[in-house]
């Protein structure tokens, strides 16, 4: 199990301490972050709530490619804290007309 994937399982639902500590996020770590938007909601929300952190805080560039499955992946979200978490990191992404109409 990858640092990541220890973090998400292991997140409370209320403390982001341990989240915190996790940055430089990889490719793969996005995609392995992805496979817990089906997850349960505590998992959903420790998994985008990463993914925000690291692009709110400069730690994580997301190409058009990571964004567009990002959101596409994120339809099948089912925590309001994990859409609140996309919606968040939003302003952050570069979005070009084809992303915005997604």
């Amino acid at each position: 199990m990858t640092e990541v994937q220890q973090a998400v399982t292991g997140y409370d639902g209320k403390h982001t301490d341990d989240l915190a500590q996790i940055s430089g996020l990889n490719d793969s770590d996005i995609e392995i972050l992805q496979e817990y938007f089906n997850s349960d909601e505590k998992d959903q929300d420790a998994a985008t709530w990463l993914i925000r952190y690291n692009v709110n805080n400069k730690k994580l560039h997301l190409s058009k490619q990571q964004v567009l499955s990002i959101l596409a992946n994120a339809m099948s979200l089912t925590s309001w804290g994990a859409i609140l978490h996309i919606a968040q990191m939003l302003h952050e992404v570069d979005m070009d007309s084809d992303v915005a109409e997604r």
